[in-house]
């Protein structure tokens, strides 16, 4: 538990230290990333998360794919 702990830790502190300039694509990737986190850490603690909604198709690069 203590090393996944630290995973959770440091991948934390990548994703608040994200460029300010960076384009709309890496800040949704990053809203990706802290979802994953988050589901990670609730998973550890046994909360039975769910993941978030997505519509019929996946969004890459801002377009709706099937």
């Amino acid at each position: 538990m203590e090393k996944d702990l630290v995973y959770i830790k440091e991948e934390y502190e990548k994703l608040i230290n994200l460029d300010a300039n960076s384009d709309g694509a890496d800040r949704r990737r990053r809203g990706f990333d802290f979802e994953r986190l988050l589901n990670r850490l609730f998973n550890l603690e046994q909360l039975e998360p769910r993941t978030g909604y997505r519509p019929l198709g996946v969004l890459s690069e801002n377009k709706i794919v099937d």
